[in-house]
């Protein structure tokens, strides 16, 4: 006897937190949809916060993380499955679907917890690399002495500290 009432007490301990936790959706509906709503709210505005960040960063031409893109475009996602989700809740009002938008706003909850985790940022850019330096020549550089002569000239002005701004005239390549 006291072997079954042992596994009775398991099966039912068992049973009890499945139970409760579904029963728990149709309990806290309204904390459930309140609890999003708030969490949303703080989701947004990191965003908002990250969105000038990166706006900053270009305008300084640096070069975005790309873990700050993913970030975004995660949340640009998740934004789209709570719009969904607003229309199904607008849709459906009854008792049963209760516990279903509970389930899933407890869910959207969890998702939305986790990219306010991973939204904290140090830097959201990255200083954009020098650009390269290319010569406009298709072809070998024929040296030519007119063009030595121009060449030393210019390397003795900017040699003197007294100079501070030379001008250079003429199409490139021509001579």
């Amino acid at each position: 006897m006291d072997i079954v009432i042992s596994i009775a007490s398991k099966i039912a301990e068992s049973l009890v937190t499945p139970i409760g936790r579904e029963f728990g959706y149709l309990i806290y509906y309204d904390t459930n949809m309140k609890d999003l709503k708030d969490e949303l709210k703080q989701l947004f505005e990191m965003k908002d916060r990250v969105q000038e960040s990166v706006k900053a960063a270009k305008r300084n031409g640096e070069v975005i993380n790309y873990d700050v893109q993913s970030w975004q475009t995660s949340v640009d996602k998740l934004i789209q499955k709570v719009l969904h989700f607003e229309e199904e809740v607008s849709m459906k009002r009854r008792c049963l679907y209760r516990w279903n938008i509970s389930r899933k706003a407890t869910k959207i909850t969890q998702d939305v917890l986790y990219l306010q985790k991973e939204g904290t940022f140090n830097n959201v850019a990255h200083p954009a690399p020098p650009p390269m330096i290319w010569s406009t020549f298709k072809e070998g550089f024929k040296d030519f002495k007119s063009r030595m002569t121009h060449v030393n000239r210019v390397t003795e002005v900017l040699k003197n500290e007294e100079v501070r701004m030379i001008g250079i005239c003429g199409m490139g390549g021509c001579g």
